[in-house]
This record gives C-alpha cells, sequence and structure tokens, in this order.
C-alpha cells in the first residue's frame, strides 16, 4: 500500500516515526540554516537513513537555537532532539513512503496559532483515497530548556 502523510498548520513541527525507526530531523541543517529535507530518508543527501521515506519540495528541517543544539529555530522541547520539521510556503507539507505503514506511525507536532490537520492516503503526492484523517488540535506554548536534556 502506498501512502502520503500531509499536515496543514502554522508554524508546524513534526517528529515521523516510521517501522520503529524515529525521523529527528537531526544531522540535516547545519548551523541556522534551512536546508530542505528531500530524500535524507531514502539514502540520499549523504544520509546512512534508508527508510524509503522522501518529503515535499517544500519540506525544510531546522535546529533549534535553544540549548546547545546551535541552529537559529524558534522552537524548543520537541522530543526528538535538536532538529525539526517545517514549511513556510505552501499549505501543506508531505511525504511518501512507497512501501506503505503495516504497522502504523506516530507523530509529534506543534500547532502554535492554528488547528492542524493530518491526512493519509493510498497513493503516492497527495493521491488517492483517504485512509485516515485527524485534527490536531491548537498546542500549548511552554518555556523551558531545549533539546540538551
Amino acid at each position: 500500500m502506498r501512502t502520503i502523510l500531509t499536515g496543514v498548520a502554522a508554524a508546524a513541527v513534526f517528529a515521523f516515526s516510521a517501522n520503529a525507526q524515529v525521523l529527528t530531523f537531526d544531522g540535516i541543517a547545519t548551523g541556522g540554516s534551512q536546508t530542505p529535507v528531500g530524500d535524507f530518508y531514502d539514502g540520499g543527501s549523504g544520509s546512512a537513513n534508508n527508510f524509503g521515506i522522501t518529503f515535499f519540495a517544500n519540506a525544510l528541517a531546522l535546529n533549534s537555537a535553544a540549548g546547545n543544539c546551535g541552529g537559529s529555530g524558534n522552537f524548543a522541547r520537541q522530543p526528538s532532539g535538536c532538529g525539526a520539521l517545517f514549511f513556510l510556503t505552501g499549505g501543506s507539507i508531505g511525504m511518501n513512503r512507497t512501501a506503505g505503514f503495516t504497522t502504523g506511525f506516530s507523530l509529534f507536532y506543534s500547532a502554535v496559532s492554528q488547528p492542524a490537520s493530518l491526512q493519509v492516503r493510498s497513493g503516492l503526492n497527495g493521491t488517492g483515497s483517504v485512509l485516515a484523517a485527524l485534527l490536531l488540535p491548537v498546542t500549548p506554548q511552554a518555556g523551558g530548556p531545549a533539546c540538551d536534556g
């Protein structure tokens, strides 16, 4: 089964888990840069992570400015490390996993000012039937130590 995941949110930060492999988005962005994720999790960009997952062109990785992360991202307390996934253009962000998901997946997200939504589809690139849809409520804003703890 081919699946796609699209989420719509303002200032979204996601971390995905597929087949018990956690995608932390660490190691993609260097310093304060915003770096396209692309095929990083499909063995691309010098990555040893080949999970068969590619991201849409507007999917960017960024490191937090908090703690010892060394980035410029205005976020903290992400459960996955220093990195996060976000987008600046378009109304959604998506990923493809050609092999699909057989036992499910999970994610962490942040939706500071507007609710987010999630769709899992049967085809690649946002095509096919909607297999699952979920409304993700606004998350509370909280301060405190960031990714080094």
